[in-house]
C-alpha cells in the first residue's frame, strides 16, 4: 500500500542524504533503511523497535528478505541492531557518512537477488555478536 499522507516530513540529516546519492544499494536495503529512518528521524528519536513482520509490512519484503538486508545494512556499518529481529529489535542509523564500510561487499551481481545464493552465515544478531 503506498502512503499518501504528504502532511508530514521526515527530517533525514543532509550529509546522510548526499551520501546516499554516491552509494549503489540494492532497493530492500533502501527500504529497510528508510523504515528505520522514518521511525526514528521521522518521530525525533534516535532508536526505535521494530520486528521483521512490521518492516515486511512497512517495506512489502518477505522475512528473509528483510534479515537479509537488515544484515547488509549492519556489515556495512550503516546501522546498529540490538536486540533479535525475528521479536523486537532495536535500531539506530549511522548517519555518519565516513563511518560507513563498504570495503568486504560488493553490490549489483545477481548472487544478490537471488536466495538459493545467499550466505547467511555471518549473520549476527543482538546478544549473538
Amino acid at each position: 500500500m503506498i502512503r499518501t499522507n504528504f502532511k508530514k516530513h521526515c527530517p533525514i540529516p543532509i550529509t546522510m542524504v548526499e551520501a546516499l546519492c554516491q552509494v549503489q544499494l540494492p532497493s530492500g536495503a533502501m527500504r529497510i533503511l528508510f523504515t528505520i529512518l522514518r521511525r526514528t528521524y521521522g518521530e525525533n528519536k534516535t532508536e526505535c523497535h521494530l520486528s521483521t513482520s512490521h518492516f515486511a509490512s512497512a517495506t512489502n519484503l518477505k522475512d528473509y528478505e528483510v534479515k537479509y538486508f537488515t544484515n547488509l545494512l549492519q556489515k556495512v556499518k550503516m546501522i546498529h541492531v540490538s536486540g533479535e529481529v525475528d521479536t523486537s529489535a532495536t535500531f539506530s542509523v549511522q548517519v555518519n557518512p565516513e563511518k560507513w564500510d563498504f570495503s568486504e561487499v560488493k553490490f549489483g551481481s545477481e548472487e544478490e537477488v537471488n536466495p538459493e545464493k545467499w550466505d547467511f552465515s555471518e549473520v549476527k544478531f543482538g546478544s549473538e555478536e
